[in-house]
């Protein structure tokens, strides 16, 4: 194994909300920031990893 993705990889959920949270006070990025906090109340773990399935839950 040489670290590569063997499948294109999907969006994180840990990595999101912590982005989506840190835009909470910035004014200008209300909309992005709400288009994120629609996509992480739909989101699934990934599942192709047991840590990765683990931050994600």
């Amino acid at each position: 194994m040489d670290g590569a993705w063997r499948v294109p990889s999907e969006p994180r959920i840990l990595e999101n909300a912590v982005i989506t949270c840190s835009l909470a006070g910035v004014e200008v990025a209300q909309a992005a920031r709400s288009w994120a906090l629609r996509w992480l109340a739909e989101a699934q773990p990934q599942r192709h990893d047991p840590f990765t399935r683990a931050a994600d839950e």
